[in-house]
């Protein structure tokens, strides 16, 4: 699939606020440390452009473990965000 400079663009955007992936089931769940981490800088809003969102909205809503790079690249979002990671 080849994507045209417009969905480039968009995504270099800053974040409306609008929720690009489906939403977990309704209720009570345990949440861990990296859907935890997400949602806080998702929460903060702050430089936040679409691409990042839709990461980050992805990280939120995966009850698996993070792969070793989406970890790297929470890590480095948590750092730009000021957020703590648990171990």
């Amino acid at each position: 699939m080849i994507c045209c400079d417009k969905d480039f663009a968009a995504a270099l955007e800053p974040w409306d606020g609008r929720w690009f992936v489906p939403l977990p089931p309704s209720g009570p769940q345990f949440v861990s440390i990296h859907q935890h981490t997400a949602l806080q800088i998702l929460r903060g809003r702050d430089g936040i452009n679409n691409a990042d969102a839709r990461f980050l909205q992805v990280v939120a809503t995966q009850t698996d473990r993070l792969s070793e790079l989406q970890q790297c690249l929470l890590t480095r979002l948590s750092i730009e965000h000021d957020e703590r990671i648990a171990a």
